[in-house]
């Protein structure tokens, strides 16, 4: 089994993660209309996204990445280049696209889209082949993103024709993403994709290669969309078991009585460590100098993909909503949802879905939360046992829970809080209420509007 290490030959201990990111090519459509403000936005969300990606540390989330232009030809404003450590390269990029789009020709043909196409499928394989040779992206794949402002039926039926003749064999994906122009909006400004689905194609497999979505045109939205791109591609394991202790006596979906229930879930990140992130020292409030050193970027071959654990963990006890103090939670949020490993024939995923969304429903019903434990490897005598870590499993409206570490008893220091009258000093209680009725009330916090400037850095 390719993914790691095996306590047997029916039990995978640990999988590997971002080991199936692919390499990405955009191709712009430079055909009306496609303008200045259109190539901003476009720019604005391509900076955001490589602001972070060419410094974030640990495993590569983008190895390669690539920009070609088309109208009626095309043209590579970015061969395919290292994005780890290679924000020179974007910004340069970034303002050649810019400067093209203040001379953009008016030619409404996209001809050049299956040159572009081509072109890049065979610029790939070369760098593959080169990268292949020095020890890296063993099995890396090619996804290509073509985004319009006009129509994509043109788009579309230009990727029919070219296809079938293209060598796919590194190719994954084509995504059309047609970016709505802001007259043409209709729908809340918070809206990830407005309409996304398989193009309608009577060419057979090519279905499953051409991805068509329609997205707002905000830098909120298209940024948040290529955000996407730095989460963990791989789908050969599920990432973690969550066992409950069986209530079925026949009349379940199984239908037989079992001693546990498995329940297998993939983890989604919701935020990125700040700590693999440069100019983050300050994100962490830590009285410990150690504590704020940023892990340093993996390079050369380790950078590639990670192996890390399946984990297991096990119900505990239910615990209410209101029982819980912020306090004791720590560490990054992440998310649980069901399990899209490809390893798992159709009815196992199913089944397990259907009792993923159970819990989760049962959960938010009942007003609780679920506490579950994992249990270390142990790497000392056998007498002193694992270390067991204990989450708090948070359900949401959705089919996916929220998980967080919660403290233990080791990780307790005494915080004593005095005993104080219930009221507050007359003076003082004015003074602090005047100054709060100055400040901006929100009612919603929303990250997406609020800037720390860490890109500039």
């Amino acid at each position: 089994v390719h993914a790691g290490v095996m306590s047997s030959a029916a039990e995978v201990t640990h999988r590997t993660a971002f080991s199936r990111q692919p390499c990405r090519c955009i191709i712009v459509d430079c055909t009306p209309p496609f303008g200045t403000d259109s190539c901003e936005l476009l720019c604005h969300s391509l900076d955001g996204l490589f602001s972070v990606a060419c410094h974030l540390g640990g495993p590569c989330r983008i190895p390669l990445f690539s920009l070609y232009i088309v109208h009626g030809t095309f043209e590579c404003l970015l061969p395919f280049v290292q994005v780890k450590g290679g924000h020179a390269r974007m910004q340069e990029c970034l303002r050649e696209l810019r400067s093209l789009a203040r001379v953009a020709p008016v030619d409404h043909r996209v001809d050049g889209l299956q040159g572009a196409l081509q072109d890049a499928l065979a610029n790939f394989r070369h760098q593959l082949l080169q990268l292949r040779q020095s020890g890296g992206l063993k099995r890396c794949m090619l996804e290509v993103t073509v985004v319009t402002w006009s129509g994509r039926a043109n788009i579309i039926r230009l990727l029919h024709s070219c296809l079938p003749s293209a060598e796919l064999d590194c190719l994954k994906r084509v995504q059309v993403i047609r970016v709505d122009l802001p007259l043409s909006l209709h729908q809340d400004s918070h809206c990830f994709i407005s309409d996304t689905g398989r193009a309608p194609t009577s060419h057979g497999s090519l279905s499953s290669l051409i991805d068509v979505q329609t997205l707002e045109g905000s830098t909120v939205v298209l940024e948040g969309f290529f955000r996407s791109w730095l989460h963990d591609c791989e789908t050969d394991w599920e990432h973690l078991h969550l066992i409950l202790p069986s209530a079925l006596s026949g009349g379940g979906i199984m239908g037989q009585k079992r001693s546990m229930c498995t329940l297998k879930c993939d983890i989604q990140e919701t935020i990125l460590n700040p700590p693999l992130l440069p100019g983050t020292t300050n994100f962490t409030l830590n009285i410990e100098g150690s504590a704020l050193k940023r892990i340093p970027p993996m390079t050369g071959k380790s950078s590639s993909a990670a192996l890390v654990p399946i984990h297991h963990l096990k119900a505990v006890s239910t615990v209410s909503e209101e029982g819980v103090c912020e306090s004791v939670l720590y560490g990054l949020p992440l998310i649980l949802k069901p399990t899209s490993c490809w390893k798992l024939d159709w009815e196992e995923l199913e089944t397990n879905r259907q009792y993923f969304h159970a819990l989760s429903h049962s959960l938010k019903v009942r007003g609780q939360q679920l506490l579950a434990s994992c249990d270390s490897e142990s790497s000392g005598p056998l007498r002193m046992g694992p270390v067991r870590a204990y989450y708090l499993l948070l359900p949401s409206g959705g089919l996916s829970l929220l998980i967080k570490s919660i403290a233990v008893a080791e990780l307790l220091l005494p915080c004593d809080q005095p005993l104080l009258p219930e009221t507050p000093e007359l003076g003082a209680l004015l003074d602090i209420e005047t100054a709060l009725s100055g400040l901006e009330v929100l009612h919603t916090y929303n990250p997406l509007h609020v800037h720390s400037g860490l890109s500039r850095h």
